[in-house]
């Protein structure tokens, strides 16, 4: 299979896997640039549009999975690769707004096929706003007096119609797509929690570390 030129944004955290993979596509004649979260590659995407976007899960600041959620809603013919140790297998977990999902540490030539299998599909044919996908979330916790009790776990989603503040007191149920009716407008909104990840390991706690020795 011939290799079409790519413009491939590779978001991780890890400083390792980031120059890794940017070796590698790069040596495969791809124009590469890297970001370290969400909030960082929407920063490059301001002015350095990529044709593919691979985003780990798993991330500080803003995750893989409120990135990829802002990306098919606002820039939806932009393929995406979703890559994370916390899931197993090649399916795309639930509720993840991406084309096709990497395990790592499955090693890299399956991340390889498949950003060469997306490359063949350019230029992506249009493709509308996926208004479907949830709108992932981080949870957050009351610390000022209102409504709601103090120290109760909550989010804020943002209406994907009228663009107001929802705020959603949540149980302790996480990953899990839920879904509610903006207050304002009545619009139906799907959203989903991201999972508070361990600091010193940069995964959602309770899933074991995948170390950058066993591949990427």
């Amino acid at each position: 299979m011939s290799v079409t030129t790519t413009k491939l944004l590779i978001v991780d955290d890890e400083p390792l896997v980031r120059a890794l993979l940017g070796e590698i596509f790069r040596q495969r004649g791809h124009e590469v640039q890297t970001a370290v979260d969400g909030f960082s590659a929407l920063r490059t995407m301001r002015s350095w549009m990529p044709d593919v976007l691979v985003s780990d899960l798993n991330m500080p600041g803003m995750s893989g999975f409120e990135l990829l959620s802002i990306v098919r809603r606002r820039l939806a013919a932009i393929y995406v690769v979703a890559t994370s140790g916390a899931y197993t297998g090649s399916e795309l977990p639930e509720g993840i707004a991406a084309d096709v999902f990497h395990e790592k540490g499955t090693g890299v030539k399956t991340l390889v096929e498949q950003i060469e299998v997306l490359s063949q599909a350019l230029p992506a044919a249009p493709r509308g706003s996926n208004s479907t996908a949830p709108i992932w979330t981080s949870r957050s916790k009351v610390t000022a007096s209102g409504e709601r009790p103090a120290g109760a776990i909550y989010a804020m989603i943002s209406c994907p119609e009228c663009l107001r503040a929802l705020p959603q007191v949540l149980s302790d149920e996480v990953m899990r797509i839920h879904e509610t009716e903006c207050m304002y407008c009545q619009t139906p909104v799907h959203y989903a929690v991201v999972q508070e990840l361990d600091p010193e390991t940069s995964q959602p706690f309770g899933v074991a570390r995948q170390t950058i020795e066993a591949g990427v």
